[in-house]
């Protein structure tokens, strides 16, 4: 058999013979093997949708059986692997076909006799095979021409087309008396529907009468709710105009009482505020003091600058007084180291006349030295009197500075006194202000 491009190979066995058990399993096979190619032929759609009619336990076996067919590759062959045969599998093919043939047309005469489901599927199913089987030799060029019992054979399957078609129109007449009974009962119960709908349109039609006199009576007792609806709603609107005037009357009452409060604590409020202006007053003449010992404060300050300008100025003058001196006292020493020596040559070295000369030059330094430590006196009282001068600016520095110490320290705790009782104050008047708007 072919489909799908396989051949499906069986061995030869008598059917019909005296096998029994063995030719019905033999044809079970071949019923088998047709499924399976008609599942895997073109038109499988339609078989498989026949099979799924059939009862679960016979669609599971024949979908094993299938399954087996489909995935064994010992009784199925490619056409194309024919190709790689000689010769002899061919004409064992052919004759196997004669075979099958001469089968078949014993089985469409089994068939014609039996039931009309299994066989025209069977038969459609090999006629499809055999045509595909013939095509497929008829292209190679060295294969034999169609056997003599081939018009035979084609007879046999168009009468068998024509029973399948023939069968198949009296399946469609019984459809069609099926469909004709059916429309019959679904006519009966339409009928009986409609019975039934117009009894219940009387019945719909009383209630309809019914509905309207109660819709005339409920219009009536609208109306009436409606204005109990209107008089509930401006009682309603008169008792909270009640409400409101009890409310706005309490309201006055709280209102004159906090008049009242208030014009007290105006008053206090007046009170405390002469009492803040004399504070106020108090303030400014304490400010205007500070603001006077600030200026001498700061006259202070100026003349104590002063009086550091005077006394740097008597340092630069010390100091130089006292480079002066110390440059003196230098010179005298050497002028004393010089007589020293000129008497101490006087008497190692004999009287000569250039000797003398240098005699007549010591006893003119020594003149010399005599007229400057002479001199020297006066410079001293001066040193003395700038000394005394620098100490006592120093002494009315001192004496500045501690004073001015003393006045900070005053300003300070004036100042702290005043801050710690301008705070006592506003705190008690935030106080008191407080418990007033409470």
């Amino acid at each position: 058999m072919v489909s799908g491009g396989d051949v499906v190979v069986m061995v030869g066995a008598h059917w019909l013979g005296g096998g029994g058990d063995v030719s019905g399993e033999e044809l079970n096979k071949f019923v088998l093997l047709l499924l399976g190619c008609a599942v895997q032929g073109d038109k499988k759609k339609t078989f498989v949708s026949r099979i799924t009619n059939l009862e679960k336990r016979l669609q599971e076996g024949i979908a094993k059986e299938i399954q087996k067919i489909t995935e064994s590759s010992s009784v199925v062959l490619s056409i194309d692997s024919l190709a790689r045969y000689d010769g002899g599998v061919a004409d064992h093919i052919e004759k196997l076909m004669e075979q099958r043939d001469a089968y078949a047309q014993t089985l469409y005469q089994v068939a014609d006799t039996e039931s009309d489901g299994g066989g025209s599927s069977t038969e459609s199913s090999s006629v499809n095979g055999e045509v595909e089987i013939r095509r497929k030799i008829e292209k190679r060029p060295s294969r034999r021409t169609p056997s003599p019992p081939y018009l035979d054979r084609h007879s046999t399957v168009e009468l068998s087309a024509k029973n399948a078609e023939l069968r198949k129109l009296r399946k469609e007449t019984e459809d069609k008396d099926d469909r004709i009974n059916e429309l019959t009962d679904e006519l009966e119960a339409s009928e009986a529907e409609v019975r039934k709908l117009k009894d219940e349109r009387i019945e719909l039609v009383k209630d309809a009468r019914a509905a309207k006199d109660l819709r005339d009576e409920l219009d009536c007792v609208q109306q009436k709710l409606d204005r109990l609806e209107k008089l509930e709603r401006e009682n309603s609107q008169l008792h909270e105009k009640l409400t409101k005037l009890e409310y706005i009357q309490s309201q006055l009452e709280h209102q004159r009482a906090d008049n009242a409060t208030l014009e007290m604590s105006v008053e206090q409020l007046e009170n405390e505020l002469e009492l803040l202006r004399q504070e106020k007053k108090n303030q400014t003449e304490t400010q205007m003091r500070l603001h006077e010992a600030q200026q001498s404060i700061r006259c202070l300050q100026t003349d104590i600058g002063e009086k550091n300008s005077k006394i740097e100025e008597l340092l630069v003058e010390q100091s130089r007084l006292e480079g002066e001196l110390m440059c003196l006292n230098g010179k005298i020493l050497e002028m004393e180291s010089n007589t020293t020596s000129a008497h101490s040559r006087h008497y190692e070295i004999p009287f000569t006349g250039a000797h003398g000369h240098l005699l007549a030059e010591t006893c003119s330094v020594s003149t010399l030295s005599h007229v400057e430590v002479g001199q020297k006196p006066p410079i001293r009282p001066s040193v003395h009197s700038t000394v005394a001068e620098r100490e006592k600016l120093r002494v009315e520095r001192d004496e500045s500075v501690k004073s001015l110490i003393d006045a900070r320290t005053k300003f300070a705790q004036f100042q702290t006194e005043f801050g710690r009782k301008f705070e006592q104050e506003a705190q008690t008047k935030v106080v008191a202000l407080t418990l007033l708007c409470a």
